[in-house]
């Protein structure tokens, strides 16, 4: 902390790094418990250090951990693996569905130690393939789990609508409203690795702009899709029309759902459910919803984001006390 307010210090006009308004001036080199009353600090000394930390030679620690497979509470009962077997073999019709969901809550530690001992999404598809049953119903249901004091903060479907307004221009001729609000939201934050013109023109088009989250095909191209370990918006249309949507992990169709917004619903749960990580492209989208929407943290690790998340709650709050 005391290198950090030193660095302020000397460079008060860093002071404007700030995480948030209310957040103290040196945050973003480092903010104790991130500033939350509990967890782990954050800011870019705290990571500079605790890095360096990691590669000091065991004899040079004060402190020495004991390995992961030795902690104790990370074991799981025969009862809880026999139960996650039996479910596996359940057939997802729609009669078995109250059998299934409950089954899915009592097998919820089982779930959360393979993403605490980072089990691949595969794995986790393999143990629980019900997560690929009734178009999202279990994920839903155990992103709630994952996150205590996750809550629908603001509606995907009216804070897409309302992103709309990020621009008049761009992605016109996607037909979806609320796939239009998404990557106008998307190209509201800064990108990098886009090929661009000497004018600074950017040179792919609009459909190849929507490619970390979206792809549009033909049923028969659906089918005959390679593998890959990509998670993804399937939209069976032509590109930049309406059409069915189908979530996919690989060849894994997660779910498929007759609205955009339903998907997308999906899509940014996947990350937690699966404990993937977030590709480079899509992480400031992915913080905007994780603080609009859902409310699982409280802002993100990027300023820019920050400021868009901040002026959009402001729009929000005076619609609201309006009405």
């Amino acid at each position: 902390m005391d290198v950090a307010k030193t660095i302020i210090a000397v460079f008060p006009q860093l002071e404007q790094t700030r995480i948030t308004p209310d957040a103290p001036d040196e945050s973003l080199f480092f903010w104790r418990n991130g500033g939350k009353e509990k967890g782990p600090n954050t800011g870019l000394v705290y990571y500079r250090i605790r890095n360096v930390i990691k590669d000091l030679p065991p004899e040079h620690r004060k402190f020495k951990r004991s390995k992961a497979g030795n902690e104790v509470g990370h074991s799981i009962s025969s009862e809880t693996v026999e139960c996650a077997k039996m479910l596996a073999a359940i057939e997802s019709i729609k009669g078995n569905a109250k059998q299934i969901c409950e089954g899915m809550a009592t097998c919820f530690e089982l779930h959360k130690l393979m993403l605490i001992e980072k089990k691949n999404a595969l794995d986790i598809l393999n143990v629980f393939p019900h997560f690929m049953s009734y178009d999202g119903l279990l994920i839903h249901q155990a992103f709630s789990r994952l996150h205590s004091k996750y809550s629908d903060g603001m509606n995907m479907r009216a804070v897409l609508a309302k992103c709309l307004m990020y621009s008049s221009t761009k992605f016109c001729q996607v037909e979806d409203d609320h796939i239009r609000g998404c990557l106008r939201l998307m190209a509201k934050f800064p990108t990098r690795g886009i090929r661009r013109k000497a004018d600074g023109t950017i040179t792919i088009t609009e459909e190849e702009l929507a490619h970390p989250i979206f792809r549009w095909m033909s049923q028969d191209e659906y089918d005959t899709l390679e593998e890959n370990s990509s998670l993804l918006i399937i939209c069976l249309a032509e590109p930049l029309k309406k059409g069915k949507c189908i979530v996919t992990f690989g060849r894994h169709k997660i779910a498929e759902v007759e609205h955009a917004v339903q998907a997308m619903e999906i899509f940014f749960k996947c990350f937690s459910i699966f404990g993937l990580t977030v590709p480079q492209q899509l992480r400031m989208l992915y913080d905007f919803v994780a603080c609009v929407v859902y409310e699982i943290i409280p802002h993100s690790q990027k300023s820019s984001v920050n400021r868009v998340v901040q002026s959009f709650k402001e729009v929000a709050e005076a619609e609201e006390f309006d009405d």
